[in-house]
This record gives C-alpha cells, sequence and structure tokens, in this order.
C-alpha cells in the first residue's frame, strides 16, 4: 500500500464540508491551515502533525514540516451535507473521496485511500483505512 503520508494523506482529502452556509465555504477553506491531529484507521498517526496546506480555487498545496512540496487538485459538492471532497494529488491517476467540514478557524476533512469509496462520516475507525485530519486555520501576520 502506498503512502506519502505529510503530502499524501493530506492530498488524499476528498472533501465534504459542513457549514452554516454553504455558499460561504469555498471562501472560508481557501489560505493556509496546518495539521493539528491526525487519526488514521482509529489511531493517533503524527506523522503529518505540523504539516501546512494552503488551498486556492481548486488546488491546493501541501508542505510538509520537512519542507516537501506536493500540488493536489480538488473538487467540492456543495449540495451535500457534509460537503463532499474529491482530491487528486499530482502524479496520482485516482482521485481520493471524502468529506469535509469547517468550523470557525478549525477544518476536519475525512477520506480513504485513492480508489476507494467516500467514507459516510467524519470518523476513522480501527481497520478501516480511513484518515481523519484536524487541520487550524494560519492566522495572518499584520
Amino acid at each position: 500500500m502506498k503512502h506519502t503520508l505529510s503530502v499524501g494523506m493530506l492530498a488524499l482529502i476528498p472533501i465534504a464540508v459542513i457549514a452554516e452556509d454553504t455558499k460561504k465555504i469555498p471562501k472560508a477553506l481557501k489560505g493556509t491551515w496546518v495539521v493539528t491531529k491526525t487519526i488514521r484507521s482509529g489511531e493517533e498517526y503524527d506523522r503529518i502533525v505540523g504539516d501546512q496546506v494552503t488551498f486556492g480555487s481548486g488546488s491546493m498545496t501541501i508542505i510538509s514540516k520537512r519542507g516537501r512540496k506536493q500540488a493536489a487538485k480538488f473538487t467540492l459538492n456543495l449540495k451535500t451535507k457534509p460537503i463532499q471532497m474529491d482530491l487528486t494529488l499530482e502524479k496520482e491517476d485516482q482521485p481520493s473521496k471524502g468529506l469535509l467540514e469547517i468550523k470557525g478557524d478549525v477544518l476536519r476533512v475525512c477520506f480513504g485511500e485513492p480508489g476507494k469509496p467516500r467514507p459516510k462520516e467524519l470518523k476513522s475507525q480501527e481497520g478501516s483505512d480511513v484518515v481523519l485530519i484536524t487541520l487550524k486555520r494560519v492566522k495572518s501576520k499584520k
């Protein structure tokens, strides 16, 4: 099984977003976020804690704490609750399908391996090969 976690697990973020106003989600998602917690197959997974993800319009860049960069493209389905996101890392053929939730400055994304079914909820249970990542918005320096 192939895992490029700093970049790979975040890039596996097929996302569904839950927010009070789904029209605000793309704007709310844009910017830089830092990984604060990761659960993979029901267990804490600290390898990507501290990595940063910057979201733009349909694209994202993942920068590991070691400075490695990886680009990805994503699409959102704002008509679903939670919002669904399909994420494809550069050099990957199949998207990862997932869910996304934004509450203020906290972003949670949950997704499985590329080519696997989308998780049904924002949870990572033992033996599931699903990752749940919590990120916090990086405040811009003024």
